[in-house]
Formats: C-alpha cells, sequence, structure tokens
C-alpha cells in the first residue's frame, strides 16, 4: 500500500491495526455525524476523509486502501454509485462498504449501489452497532478478495 496522504478534509490516524498480518487503512466520504461512528469502529486504523466523489476516487487511486465507506451520496449530493463502479473495476480487492440512512432515497438508490459493485450495506441505527458493523466489514473484505482471485483464474 501505499504512503496515506491527507483527504478534503485533512483528518487521519497515524496508526493502523494489523489484521491477519496486513495493515490496513480505510477511506471514507461520510457526513461529519457518520464518521463519527466509522471512526470508532476503526479506531486505530488509518483514515482518509473526504468530501467529493471524484476527490474519493483520486484518494484510493494513490492510497489503495483496503475498505472503503461511503454514503449513497457526497456532500453537493452527487450519486457515488458511477465512482464505485470506477473503483472496482480499477481496484476489485478493495472492500467498499455503503453507509445508508435507513429511508426510502436510500433503498432506491441500493440497487444503484449493488450494480456498481457495493460489497456490503449498513443501514445507521441497525447494523452499525461495532460488532455487526466490524463483521459486515470482514466479510466485505473477504469477499472482494475472492473475487478478485476468482477473476484472476
Amino acid at each position: 500500500m501505499g504512503k496515506l496522504a491527507v483527504g478534503v478534509r485533512g483528518q487521519r490516524d497515524r496508526d493502523s491495526l494489523p489484521v491477519n498480518g496486513a495493515r490496513l487503512s480505510v477511506a471514507t466520504l461520510l457526513r461529519r455525524e457518520l464518521e463519527g461512528r466509522v471512526r470508532g469502529v476503526f479506531r486505530g486504523y488509518a483514515i482518509v476523509s473526504v468530501g467529493l466523489a471524484r476527490d474519493l476516487f483520486t484518494v484510493v487511486r494513490a492510497n489503495t486502501p483496503a475498505i472503503v465507506v461511503t454514503e449513497p451520496w457526497d456532500t453537493v449530493g452527487d450519486p457515488v454509485a458511477p465512482i464505485i463502479h470506477r473503483l472496482k473495476v480499477a481496484l476489485p480487492s478493495i472492500a467498499i462498504i455503503a453507509y445508508c440512512e435507513p429511508n426510502t432515497a436510500a433503498q432506491r438508490e441500493a440497487l444503484p449501489l449493488a450494480r456498481a459493485g457495493v460489497d456490503a450495506i449498513v443501514l445507521r441505527g441497525i447494523d452499525d452497532e461495532p460488532c455487526v458493523f466490524r463483521a459486515s466489514i470482514e466479510q466485505a473484505h473477504h469477499r472482494s478478495l475472492e473475487a478478485e482471485a476468482l477473476g484472476k483464474l
């Protein structure tokens, strides 16, 4: 993995935890109130945060984090699904988690997110308890690695 760059909001954690011998980093595209929750789940991981979908693509391409956590739309309301698709084509081993509100708008965006290549969808207030969130992330990470390995066969 490359050196972690500072994202648009300029926040990062210095230490990352080893997981199965690998050092993981996380890229996020979240509103501040959701980012705090994710930082709690990923305590100790290197985290870089962005606010725009186009910045997410740039930061992920430059840093190759193991995990991306994003809302369905960026901070200006643009859908993130097209960027997710580009990321999955370019870097299929990256686990991408959509962190969504349990509302009608997010439900309508779930299909485009799934088609784009999201590995898991976490619903705020339902699936985002730290132990459940971590399990979703771990499953998504393994699923993305398996998909990449199968793609190479």
